[in-house]
């Protein structure tokens, strides 16, 4: 019969045995994305050569991105691809703050605790705002899951959308719903639409004195 201690020891061996099989293939991998890197250009292409021609601008712009040559990326969300230098900063980054070599304590990489002023003051003289109304999170999807969060809703307050707008979005709502007796209300409409007066009406007839929030998809991965 198996006991407890046997099957906590073979259970420990396994889990080393797989470890230290994938330690090879990872490391193979990492190799492998380096090397591709260091293929790549290793700067952006200059601003004057958008100038003087603009179609060879974006062709060395494009050699800037792991994505295979004969292929062409048309999703600007979800997982999409960044080029060399971002790769490289963030790559470069995860291996210094993994090494935890710093001379003074107090330079742990803490990060996502720092107020980060020193990014949200030029972005806040940029887009003509306060430094305090800014919050630096790390995609739109978070930061629109912030605020869904954040609006002040009581139960049988109603939250007005569509079926077409951002899968996220929805979810989060649907989250609220379950959590918080919230109603979500999603209207349909064909696609591509009859038109704007059809759209105005479907929302139109949905609004009750309960409608708390109106939530418009400016443009949606589903359709574009």
């Amino acid at each position: 019969m198996l006991s407890r201690r046997n099957f906590l020891s073979s259970s420990f061996a396994s889990s080393l045995a797989v470890g230290a099989g994938l330690a090879a293939p990872g490391n193979a991998w990492r190799g492998n994305l380096w090397a591709q890197l260091e293929s790549l250009p290793s700067k952006l292409p200059d601003r004057s050569l958008f100038d003087q021609n603009e179609d060879a601008y974006w062709r060395e712009l494009r050699q800037q991105f792991l994505i295979p040559a004969d292929e062409i990326y048309l999703n600007n969300g979800t997982v999409g691809s960044s080029p060399a230098p971002v790769l490289r900063a963030v790559f470069e980054g995860y291996e210094k703050c993994e090494q935890l070599n710093e001379t003074d304590p107090e330079d742990y990489p803490i990060w996502g605790y720092a107020a980060w002023n020193e990014f949200r003051d030029p972005l806040a003289a940029f887009v003509g705002c306060n430094r305090d109304e800014i919050a630096l999170l790390r995609n739109a999807t978070e930061a629109n899951s912030y605020i869904a969060n954040g609006i002040d809703l009581k139960p049988g307050d109603e939250v007005l959308t569509t079926n077409q707008d951002y899968p996220r979005m929805i979810e989060t709502f649907k989250q609220r719903q379950r959590r918080e007796g919230i109603v979500l209300k999603l209207i349909s409409f064909p696609v591509p639409t009859i038109g704007m007066d059809d759209l105005y009406r479907r929302f139109e007839e949905a609004v009750t004195p309960r409608t708390k929030v109106i939530l418009v998809c400016h443009i949606t991965n589903r359709t574009g």
